[in-house]
Formats: structure tokens, C-alpha cells, sequence
């Protein structure tokens, strides 16, 4: 059964924006300077906007035009306090920046490592990088096509269970994952073949029969599991002195998956010649009786 690969796509680095915004301007709209006397002041709570926080500011009115002295030390209040809501606006989206550099930099690691074949090492450093960053979707479809790949490897090498776990895993991150759901259905049909090969050499025919029936359910490609499950219900006909019609229709069933089987081709010419001498043996008691 042939696993289907997936692949990462490599993609430009997450663009941060900051949240500090203009808070004071001694300019006019055409962009020339306002004289410092014509500045409004005013005596109720102005909102300062910063990273979502409100800072009021308290501003004294000049209605009478007093001395400059006067205004100067609040204006000079005021910027201090712009300063620091400056300060407090700046750490959010440096820290934010900081994550997503070092996301970006995991990410980069990782496919140099593929590069070089390490897909285990890029594996870790997707996974650091997502838990720096888990709702990204790029970087969930990253670390899904490296796991779904190597899940291939692992189940090339009949490392069924570990396959299994990876292609899981994948699924996980990415829900709507076809190439990843396909081949988690050819490795658990594989699962469940073995099982039954297990319960088959067992002799436990209902036990085989059942996990035959799970391995075709999880892959309907998987035509030496449908072959097995016919195979074994003749088995089971038979044990229990089933009609061989119905015996032998099984056996042409389970030939016909894997014509190349050779048992599989015998025990259908042999329930074929074993009807054939039951209908010779039926006809001629016919005739026996009719005499």
C-alpha cells in the first residue's frame, strides 16, 4: 500500500507591527510649527491612548495669556508622563517581537536540518517554535507534512505503531489533513492485518475474521485484507459444515483479490472440484432413484 508525502513550504518571516501611536504634535495641518501661545490647554482628563490603556492627563486653561512660566512646568508634566506611557507601549510589542523571532529563527533550523536529512531534529524544532506559537497555521501545516513524511518512513520500515502516531499527530494539528487521514487509514488497515494474521496461525478463525473486517473498514484499497476476510469465513463455513456453494463462492472471492496467490488459487479450484463431486454424487442418487 503506497503512503502519499507531504511536504513544508518555506515562507517569509511574520511581520510585526507596533501599537505606539502620535500622541502630541506641535505642528498645524499644513506641517508648520504652532506657536507655543496658541497651544489649547485644557482643565478637564484628556485620554492618552497607548497600547489600549487610557492615561488621563490633567492641563491647566490659560484664559488670560499669564507668563509662560506658568504652563511650562505642566506641559513638562505632561511629556513626562507621554514618556513613560511611551515606555509601557514599547515593552508589548518588543516582547511580541522577540516571540516571533524566535519562532522564525526554530523555523529556520528546521529546514536547514531537513536539508541535511535530520527530519527527527526538524521535527523538535517545529514543535519548539509551536510552542512558542501554537494557533499559527502555517507552522501547524509545517510540522504535519514533516510528521506525515516521516510517518511514511516509519511505516515503510514496518514500524507500524510509530507510524500510526505520527499520522495522529498530524491530524491533530491539521484536522482537514486528506493525505494524512489516507494514510493513518492504510497504516491502522495494516495494524489490524497483522492482528489477524496473529489470531489466524492461532487458529482463532472468529477472532482473524474480525480484524480482517477492521483492516478492509480502514482501507478498502487494501485488497489482501478483503482476500484474508473471504478466506477465513470459507475457513469458518467449513468448520462449521457450511454448504459448499456457499463455501466455494468465498474461495473464488478471495482468489479473485490476489489472483497472483497461488494458495489462495488452490483452495478455490479445490472447493470447486469438491462441489462439482457433491452435484455428480446428488444427480447420480437422482438417477438411483428413479429406477
Amino acid at each position: 500500500h503506497v503512503l502519499t508525502h507531504s511536504f513544508p513550504t518555506r515562507r517569509s518571516s511574520d511581520l510585526f507591527s507596533g501599537c505606539i501611536k502620535k500622541l502630541h504634535s506641535s505642528h498645524d495641518s499644513d506641517g508648520k510649527p504652532v506657536p507655543t501661545s496658541s497651544i489649547a490647554l485644557y482643565d478637564h482628563p484628556t485620554g492618552i491612548t497607548c497600547c489600549g490603556y487610557i492615561m488621563p492627563v490633567f492641563v491647566a486653561k490659560n484664559k488670560r495669556g499669564d507668563a509662560m512660566q506658568n504652563i511650562l512646568p505642566r506641559l513638562f508634566a505632561v511629556a513626562a508622563i507621554v514618556a513613560g506611557a511611551s515606555a509601557l507601549c514599547l515593552s508589548v510589542p518588543a516582547q511580541a517581537a522577540s516571540a516571533g523571532k524566535q519562532v522564525e529563527d526554530l523555523e529556520i533550523q528546521a529546514f536547514n536540518l531537513m536539508d541535511k536529512g535530520d527530519m527527527e531534529g526538524a521535527i523538535a524544532k517545529f514543535r519548539a517554535a509551536r510552542a512558542l506559537k501554537s494557533n499559527d497555521k502555517a507552522l501547524n501545516q509545517n510540522l504535519a507534512d514533516v510528521l506525515n513524511s516521516t510517518g511514511v518512513a516509519l511505516y515503510n520500515n514496518k514500524d507500524f505503531a510509530g507510524a500510526s502516531a505520527r499520522f495522529t499527530e498530524a491530524i491533530q494539528l491539521v484536522p482537514n489533513f486528506t493525505r494524512a487521514k489516507e494514510n493513518l487509514g492504510k497504516v491502522n488497515s495494516a495494524l489490524a492485518t497483522s492482528a489477524g494474521n496473529a489470531f489466524y496461525k492461532a487458529s482463532n478463525l472468529e477472532g482473524a475474521k474480525e480484524k480482517y473486517a477492521e483492516a478492509a473498514a480502514q482501507d478498502p484499497s487494501n485488497l489482501s485484507a478483503k482476500a484474508n476476510l473471504a478466506n477465513v469465513e470459507a475457513d469458518l463455513l467449513e468448520k462449521n459444515g457450511g454448504d459448499l456453494a456457499a463455501i466455494a463462492a468465498k474461495r473464488r472471492e478471495a482468489s479473485s483479490y490476489v489472483p497472483d496467490n497461488q494458495l489462495l488459487k488452490q483452495r478455490a479450484t479445490d472447493a470447486e472440484a469438491t462441489l462439482a463431486a457433491q452435484e455428480a454424487a446428488q444427480k447420480a442418487e437422482e438417477e438411483k432413484n428413479k429406477k
